[in-house]
């Protein structure tokens, strides 16, 4: 694991929890399964990250 890999892991487990697990109920773990697949394509692909001075990742990769 890398050195930081924890403090990753917990910030991705809070804003998930607090984005997704907490204000939806899941009618079926298929619906669960896609839900999740979907927040996590946006969390890695489509959201501005702090860490990347506010670019996407896409954004940020473009420019490397």
């Amino acid at each position: 694991m890398e050195p930081n890999g924890g403090a990753y892991s917990e910030t991705l487990n809070s804003r998930l929890g607090a984005e997704l697990l907490k204000r939806e109920v899941f009618d079926t773990l298929a619906e669960a399964k896609v839900l999740v697949a979907k927040y996590g394509r946006e969390y890695k692909e489509e959201r501005p990250h702090s860490a990347l001075n506010y670019a996407t990742p896409a954004e940020f990769a473009s420019r490397c």
